[in-house]
């Protein structure tokens, strides 16, 4: 007969001293494989082996396929000796599930949330009898995912791996008997969260948040200007994931082949800066062009799905460039009312009449550098990039187009672009737009001053 108390003292001590399994790599990938070939539109692979819980957000839904992977591995602590009665014993990894929960935000309010679906997945092959003692590997494929995924959902996969294995011992009255060895069980947590939405601005329509006086989208501070480009906006939220950063790009417009303003390398700017979002109410950013041209400035704002809106403006950079005026005749200052056969010098009148003086000069006053540039050329809408994805929903980012009235409040005027500038027509400019009721759409508004072109965008975001 073996001894007790040797026996029961050997057993207390592996269940005392690292009993804990370790959870390595935890890995959950999600993917939409099409049914006809078997190609994968797309795939999203997160690893939570750094932490006990890890939470991703995400901004797709079409799954329709899920893999689960994890290992996990058990080391038992030293043993001096096995005594002569114990003929056989194993310890490792004896156990492992995966168990997944999809909730809901309650529809009936509150803080629990509606659960949708639950699954549990036990890893194949391990038994308290036949424990792995290397790194136990843990796959399963569940490629019939059905759910609907939709905003503000949670996708809850929690990995769990048991410690154990098992001790033959001989018994000289009873003889051989197997005793279980009961570990304990580790696990992490792999998240996702769902969010379908781009962020919103203050200033939209059927937004919550009210916008304080400094809350625009985008804003430059002068739109032509000799100093560093001055750049602000605020007023971006979203309900959620929330906001998570800012992507700045500014881009040198050239002409294209129509003699249009555009963006040429549009995966190229100039210059981009990164400003990650945080509690202040507003942010600034300044950046000198290398050079004097016509500029875009391009914001992204992006949520912690990677949902992102695109917001865009222009502004003249112009540091070297001056007004000069023309020595052809034909382009000359004269008063177009007076006599022609007195080469416009005598203007004859009427006793006991209002006599007026009307005065002309086309393409008298000009900038060489802008006109040259094609700086006040038409400038064309921004290109989509990666139009295919965007098609198939992949990529989910809205670009702000200039139809504003339904999206903010149109009360300013964002940039004008002008050929010839002076006080007194900034005046008339400035008595026009004030007069000039908001319209259904932003279209560019050309006006004609003495023959002199202004060209003028109302409320482009």
């Amino acid at each position: 007969m073996c001894p007790k108390a040797a026996a029961n003292n050997w057993y207390k001590k592996v269940t005392k001293e690292k009993g804990m399994p370790d959870i390595g790599l935890s890995t959950v990938t999600l993917s939409h494989i099409r049914r006809t070939d078997n190609s994968t539109k797309f795939s999203f692979a997160m690893d939570g082996t750094t932490d006990h819980k890890n939470t991703f957000w995400i901004n797709q839904k079409d799954f329709n396929n899920i893999m689960f992977e994890f290992q996990s591995l058990y080391e038992p602590p030293p043993l001096s000796y096995r005594p002569y009665y114990i003929h056989d014993s194993g310890f490792g990894i004896v156990g492992g599930q995966i168990f997944v929960n999809i909730s809901k935000i309650p529809r009936s309010g509150g803080t629990i949330r509606d659960v949708a679906f639950t699954k549990q997945y036990i890893c194949p092959g391990l038994s308290d009898t036949a424990p792995n003692k290397d790194i136990a590997r843990c796959i399963i494929t569940e490629n019939q995912f059905y759910i609907n995924l939709e905003d503000g959902d949670w996708f809850t996969v929690q990995f769990t791996a048991r410690s154990g294995g098992f001790r033959n011992v001989l018994n000289l009255n009873s003889g051989l008997s197997t005793q279980v060895y009961i570990g304990q069980a580790d696990q992490k947590v792999v998240e996702f969260k769902f969010d379908f939405e781009v962020p919103q601005h203050c200033s939209e329509l059927n937004v919550t948040v009210v916008c304080r006086s400094t809350d625009f989208p985008l804003r430059i501070e002068n739109e032509f200007t000799k100093t560093p480009i001055n750049i602000t906006w605020g007023g971006w939220t979203d309900t959620i994931s929330g906001m998570k950063s800012y992507h700045l790009e500014i881009f040198k417009l050239s002409a294209n082949l129509y003699g249009n303003l555009t963006e040429i390398t549009p995966l190229n700017p100039t210059h981009s800066a990164d400003i990650n979002h945080t509690q202040a109410n507003n942010y600034s950013y300044v950046h000198k062009p290398l050079e004097s041209g016509m500029y875009s400035v391009l914001l992204q704002s992006t949520d912690m799905a990677n949902n992102s809106k695109i917001v865009r403006r222009l502004v003249l950079y112009d540091s070297v460039s001056n007004i000069s005026l023309s020595v052809e005749d034909d382009k000359a200052l004269f008063v177009s009312s007076a006599v022609n056969e007195t080469g416009y010098i005598w203007q004859t009148s009427k006793n006991g009449t209002k006599t007026e003086f009307t005065a002309q000069w086309t393409n008298h006053f000009f900038n060489k550098f802008i006109s040259d540039g094609k700086l006040l050329n038409k400038v064309s809408a921004y290109p989509i990039q990666f139009q295919d994805i965007q098609r198939d929903g992949i990529l989910k980012s809205e670009k702000v187009s200039a139809n504003i009235k339904t999206m903010l409040k149109c009360d300013e005027v964002e940039y004008m672009r002008v050929q010839v500038f002076s006080a007194e027509m900034k005046v008339i400019l400035s008595m026009y737009m004030n007069e000039e009721e908001s319209q259904d759409s932003c279209p560019g508004t050309v006006l004609q001053f003495w023959n002199v072109e202004f060209i003028i965008s109302k409320c482009c975001l």
